[in-house]
């Protein structure tokens, strides 16, 4: 069994991300618990994995806990309180991992136990990057005077995914009291509203990136291929934006907005029946999904000779 404990936080129908998530950590060879926070109810397809434990199955080699969460902080703003629970919860643990609900792993999991034992393993935000110099830079220092003047680097990071060694648990520590200090001047958390002129306009993303400003501990950050920001990385897909892929009707948006299929659909649908089923055994649904997706790839390729 692997040292690792891997989580992630999921409510409505992020439960669809949820199961790709763990079959594609089956299928990298992971081996160990996977924690998911959730809100809300389950769906069919967890009920009848839940035979003996209500809030535990097994799949494979991996163990899955399913925990359901009081708090009313925005999801996207409970990470690091929610990993240091856990590294309090398995203090067995030598390294923890978070990732979204939208993200498919693509690799062997030994490369993501290697990434941690430099620093903490990030990955490049398909908005990356962000000067040195940029005003949104400036108003972040106006809340935070420690900043130096003139970032490390222009890299901007994406919030979606974090993996670290126990070693270096203050980078939650603080990436923690960094949100403590903001949250309470951001109000309602709307991701529709402002614009990159508002310091905290990407909410854990900002918050993340000035932790990494801050903080003292060695970073390993990936660049921004390796969540599919353009396809052609080998880590990760990262189904960023809105729609979700097993929210999309492919052919509608191919023919009335202009919006061919990304290889994350592609790679998302193949991740959604083995060994879990998340439209449960015979479903219709997801026989009309792959039946959408199909004809508007295909007409996509039409379309494009």
């Amino acid at each position: 069994m692997t040292d690792s404990i891997i989580c992630t936080l999921f409510e409505n129908d992020y439960h669809a991300g949820f199961g790709a998530l763990v079959n594609s950590l089956v299928k990298a060879g992971f081996s160990g618990t996977f924690v998911a926070g959730y809100r809300g109810t389950l769906p069919d397809w967890i009920h009848e994995r839940l035979t003996g434990n209500p809030n535990e199955f097994s799949v494979d080699t991996v163990s899955v806990h399913l925990e359901q969460l009081e708090t009313d902080v925005h999801f996207t703003l409970y990470k690091p309180n929610y990993l240091l629970k856990l590294a309090e919860r398995f203090p067995e643990a030598k390294r923890l991992y978070y990732f979204d609900p939208d993200i498919i792993v693509k690799t062997r999991w030994s490369y993501f136990e290697s990434w941690v034992n430099s620093g903490v393993a990030l990955c490049e935000d398909v908005s990356s990057p962000l000067l040195e110099t940029d005003p949104t830079r400036q108003l972040w220092r106006e809340d935070f005077p420690k900043m130096e003047s003139r970032a490390k680097d222009p890299v901007y990071v994406n919030g979606g995914f974090i993996g670290i060694k126990v070693e270096d648990l203050s980078f939650l520590r603080l990436w923690k009291e960094v949100q403590d200090k903001i949250i309470p001047k951001l109000g309602t958390v709307d991701f529709s509203a402002g614009d990159r002129s508002d310091p905290y306009f990407i909410f854990d993303q900002d918050l993340l990136n000035i932790t990494k400003e801050l903080t003292d501990i060695p970073l390993i950050i990936t660049d921004k291929s390796q969540m599919d920001f353009p396809d052609g990385g080998f880590i990760m897909s990262h189904a960023i934006g809105q729609p979700k892929p097993w929210q999309k009707n492919f052919l509608a948006d191919l023919v009335l907005k202009g919006h061919r299929p990304s290889k994350t659909d592609k790679i998302y649908f193949q991740h959604t029946y083995r060994p879990l089923d998340v439209y449960s055994k015979h479903s219709l649904s997801r026989r009309l999904k792959l039946a959408n997706l199909s004809a508007a790839r295909l007409l996509s390729r039409v379309i494009a000779s």
